[in-house]
Parts: C-alpha cells; structure tokens; sequence
C-alpha cells in the first residue's frame, strides 16, 4: 500500500519506527514504478527517489512529488526544473512525461489518518480526515 508519506505508515501503524516507515514508503514508491527509473525507463540494480520539484526549492516529502529514479538522472537533474530538464533528455518521451505528471496528481491510497496531541487534560488521538 503507497501511502502520502513515511508518517502515514506510523499514522496507521503500518511500522513502528520511523525508519521502517521510510523504507516502507521508499520501497513502496518504487514497486508502483515497477523499479524503472521514471524518466530514462531503465532499470538498474540501485534505484533512488528524486523529488520531482527539489526540496530546496520549496518542494514537498509527498508521495506525488517523488518518484523512482537512477541515479544517473538523479544526478543531472538536480535542482533544476523537471520539465525543463526532462525535455531536452535525449531519452524523453511523452508516455513518460505523462505519466509523471499524472503521478503528480495522483491520491494517496486509504484513509488519512492523524495524530492529534492532547493538551490541557486530553488524550492524545488519532483521527481520520477526508483529505490532506
């Protein structure tokens, strides 16, 4: 199950720690990408994640915004802008292309679930929200 991020997988009780949640998460996202790196469509013995818009540029640690990658293209990208980079790859492809950005809109599967701390007498909680 792909859930919208490694927190989710404590959120829900999938792991225990949060190490395993984030491996979970990892190795999750890279079973959805049949472990074939998003945008050159090979398949190497160590794939990576890239996160599509970089974190250093304001992007999230959402499932939708990260996908399987090798790491020759996790490389050359970078920081830069995907689409701007994707582009001129000599290996692009528009099945490719839209794929990532369908992948990019694509809902977490099951309930959101959140924990909610207590404060001033009230336990802490668990809650399942419609959405993020």
């Amino acid at each position: 199950m792909l859930l919208a991020s490694p927190q989710d997988y404590l959120y829900q009780m999938k792991a225990q720690t949060r190490s395993e949640a984030k491996k979970r998460w990892k190795d999750a996202i890279k079973d959805k990408w049949n472990n074939v790196c998003a945008y050159c469509g090979e398949n190497h013995d160590q794939m990576t994640l890239d996160h599509i818009h970089p974190q250093v540029l304001g992007g999230t640690n959402e499932t939708t915004n990260v996908i399987c990658c090798c790491e020759d293209c996790n490389r050359e990208k970078g920081h830069k802008n995907w689409e701007d980079w994707y582009i001129k790859q000599f290996f692009f492809t528009e099945d490719r292309y839209d794929r990532i950005k369908e992948w990019q809109r694509v809902k977490s599967e099951g309930p959101k679930k959140r924990l909610v701390r207590g404060s001033k007498g009230c336990k802490t909680r668990i809650v399942i929200t419609n959405g993020r």
